[in-house]
């Protein structure tokens, strides 16, 4: 049974508001101020808050700023209840951290519609946390204890056996302790990399932007992945002065072209497009590889990878969440069509500079 915590200071208005949410089955505990709710929240610890704003001693806003800033209850939906309903009130309530705002007097549905909402939003939200557990339980372990393994039984070698190598066996053994090093060093980067964007609320690169051209492009590309076959990528980039710093298009692009590389097989063929469509700059990045079916790219998530077993992929799972979160703080968006042992392309929208 959810359970719900009402905070308002008005007696007869919060044992109505008890009333109403005890009548849909909901468990209630409710408090007459924000410091007796901090104490309720110890306690009873609730699936949704509904507060009032204009309260003595701890308002709504400062109940809200102070969940939020508790780990352990700052993912605790909060919907507040005002008798104003001022644009600025609204701002000031969601800028804090409220998830909705209902607007005194109001409608029993209208109270049991925003409880119920925010209640299905949670549940999706534990369900997605849920499936990142396990996907990361499944994941991670193996892709940080396969170099390890080369690391140490290489090592192990070189130890035991020295007096019996010559130079060049060492020196290839000492070459694949770095690569596996290596291997270890850019995996654990990379999930360091997608931690940080989640945990991302102000940062200085949001406001930077970028000239994205020819030269750009193909200069990163070739940097990156000098290593591997760079004659098969093909890139045809338009000049445009783009709202994404330079670092965030960089790891777009190499998160991308990287994931392309893992899933071209018999004609390795990258093609990397970029023009200006209005108010938007697009880049697309198409291979001709194994594809993926309607199911699996609407089930991209973190760690997720497809057909692991088959293709004996590397790599954790996270480059496309990655590009996903930094198109997100920069208010971009990316699309997929696939055709399952043909094709897929990759389509990154991108605000242009005004």
């Amino acid at each position: 049974m959810p359970k719900i915590l009402v905070v308002e200071d008005e007696e007869i208005v919060r044992t109505n508001i008890a009333e109403i949410l005890e009548s849909e089955g909901f468990q209630v505990e409710s408090a007459e101020n924000g410091i007796s709710a901090l104490q309720k929240i110890d306690l009873f610890f609730p699936d949704v808050i509904v507060s009032d704003v204009m309260m003595p001693g701890m308002d709504g806003y400062e109940l809200v700023k102070y969940i939020q800033q508790n780990p352990l209850t700052s993912s605790i939906p909060i919907i507040l209840l005002t008798a104003r309903a001022d644009t600025q009130d609204v701002r000031r309530g969601m800028q804090y951290g409220a998830d909705d705002y209902i607007t005194k007097p109001f409608r029993s549905q209208d109270l049991i519609n925003a409880v119920t909402t925010r209640l299905a939003k949670q549940k999706n939200y534990d369900r997605k946390f849920e499936e990142l557990k396990s996907n990361i339980s499944m994941y991670i372990p193996h892709e940080l204890r396969t170099p390890l393994v080369s690391i140490l039984g290489f090592a192990d070698l070189i130890i035991n056996n020295l007096d019996d190598l010559d130079k060049d066996e060492i020196r290839q053994m000492a070459g694949k302790v770095k690569n596996s090093g290596l291997r270890l060093y850019e995996r654990i980067e990379k999930f360091l990399y997608f931690s940080e964007l989640e945990l991302i609320k102000t940062d200085q690169r949001l406001s930077e932007d970028c000239v994205i051209d020819q030269t750009l492009v193909e200069s990163l590309l070739s940097s990156k992945f000098k290593e591997k076959n760079i004659e098969c990528i093909e890139v045809n980039i338009e000049k445009e002065k783009i709202c994404i710093s330079h670092d965030y298009l960089t790891r777009i692009l190499i998160e991308l072209v990287d994931n392309a590389y893992k899933f071209i097989e018999k004609d390795p063929k990258i093609i990397v497009n970029g023009k200006t469509n209005f108010s938007e700059y697009i880049i697309t990045v198409e291979d001709n590889g194994i594809g993926m079916s309607e199911i699996e790219i609407k089930q991209i998530s973190v760690f997720k990878q497809f057909n692991r077993e088959e293709f004996q992929q590397e790599g954790n799972g996270l480059g496309l969440a990655i590009v996903k979160s930094i198109l997100d703080l920069v208010g971009g968006y990316f699309e997929v069509e696939s055709s399952p042992g043909q094709r897929t392309k990759f389509t990154i929208h991108i605000p242009t500079k005004l």
